[in-house]
């Protein structure tokens, strides 16, 4: 064998190895390995799942071609394994979301949605010391009006992200005609710790939106809510809060209630974010609480708690629907199952929905499995409460 088919083939059966122990780490929550593994296999299975295709055909035809090599037999067995791992995971994620109606599947994955004629329009809403914080409306100029309103707040730890995150869902939704307004708001870090005036200042996005979302087509008798990890943990404090009346007003503007909200990995429990003990993701979990809050759970109680969902709700709390994947490591989710069952004991509508062997942003692909069921579960979400379900 050359020297150039050696080389060949042991970096062949470097990937074959490497992927087989993503693929297992993945499948079983293995210590460290398994916090990085699952960001690259699932959401990317448009591409890891043809990987894994390809590595099984090449080895198979070599570990036939070569069936006195104990390698490349090896190489072979290793590859095929992992193969039916990958099958073994997407066909488990496709039937669990399924069975909870999110219509997903593995060949979508390869289509492109079309969202042509979406505009795009920036606004201020508010100014900050920090300068002007904007806003993005995303609609159909094609004169319908009374479209219902959805609110989107980012994610990224209170510390990054912005309103054009997930730019691919707000383009879905008002395609789908409603019209969808994605949040900025002041970014705290290590020197400017903003939990106490975050949720003021987005509350008055909302009342932008009462006073001006009818130029896009929208009325707020239909409005909605959602957001992603911390975004998330602000979506459902806004929701709470407002319905409960807790903020009633903001820039002498009635906030409009909300009718239902749908959040993605959320940060249900700012105290629990903090514990993260995960050996990769902990310390990254920490800081960004520690920049949000400005101190330790146990320096700062009553604030953890005023941040913390599940005491915001009242009888007047919208119908929640929560996603979370299965194995987060950055945002443990126990305390979005526990708040599904704090709203099921309350008699407060909600649906939980777990995706499989997924860590955290497990939809940030376009199109993957994640988003699918995101895009298929809000949207029908929203389309069972089409009116306020508490009357202000």
């Amino acid at each position: 064998m050359s020297i150039i088919k050696k080389f060949a083939f042991l970096l062949l059966e470097l990937i074959v190895i490497v992927v087989f122990i993503f693929n297992l780490a993945t499948l079983f929550p293995l210590p460290y390995l398994g916090s990085i593994a699952n960001h690259y296999t699932v959401p990317y299975v448009r591409v890891w799942l043809p990987v894994l295709c390809g590595l099984f055909l090449v080895s198979v035809y070599l570990g036939i071609k070569n069936k006195k090599s104990e390698w490349h037999i090896f190489n072979a067995a290793i590859a095929s394994l992992s193969l039916a791992m990958g099958a073994y995971m997407i066909m488990t994620i496709e039937t669990n979301l399924n069975q909870l109606g999110a219509n997903v599947s593995f060949l979508k994955s390869y289509q492109v949605e079309d969202t042509s004629g979406v505009k795009l329009a920036v606004k201020t809403y508010s100014y900050s010391k920090l300068g002007p914080v904007k806003l993005n409306v995303y609609y159909q100029d094609d004169d319908v009006k009374d479209k219902p309103v959805l609110v989107y707040i980012h994610g990224g730890g209170w510390v990054a992200g912005t309103r054009y995150s997930h730019d691919y869902y707000w383009r879905s939704f008002a395609k789908d005609d409603f019209v969808v307004v994605s949040l900025d708001y002041d970014l705290s870090n290590k020197n400017r710790h903003l939990s106490d005036v975050t949720e003021e200042q987005l509350i008055k996005g909302f009342a932008w939106i009462e006073n001006n979302i009818d130029k896009y087509g929208g009325n707020t008798d239909r409005l909605y809510t959602t957001g992603v990890s911390a975004g998330g943990n602000l979506a459902l404090e806004l929701s709470y809060k407002i319905n409960s009346g807790h903020f009633r007003a903001a820039n002498g503007e009635k906030l409009p209630q909300i009718d239902a909200v749908s959040v993605s990995y959320p940060v249900a429990s700012p105290k629990d974010f903090y514990e993260n003990s995960d050996l990769v993701k902990g310390d990254l979990a920490k800081l960004m609480v520690l920049s949000y809050l400005g101190g330790r759970p146990d320096q700062l109680p009553k604030k953890y708690a005023r941040l913390t969902p599940k005491n915001a709700i009242s009888p007047q709390t919208p119908p929640t629907l929560l996603m979370a994947g299965q194995r987060d490591s950055l945002v443990p989710q126990e305390p979005t199952y526990e708040l599904a069952e704090i709203l099921t004991k309350k008699k407060i509508a909600n649906k939980l929905v777990i995706f499989p062997y997924t860590n955290h942003a497990y939809d940030r692909i376009d199109g993957n499995l994640g988003s699918q069921a995101y895009l298929h579960l809000t949207k029908e979400w929203f389309k069972t409460y089409p009116e306020k379900t508490i009357k202000p």
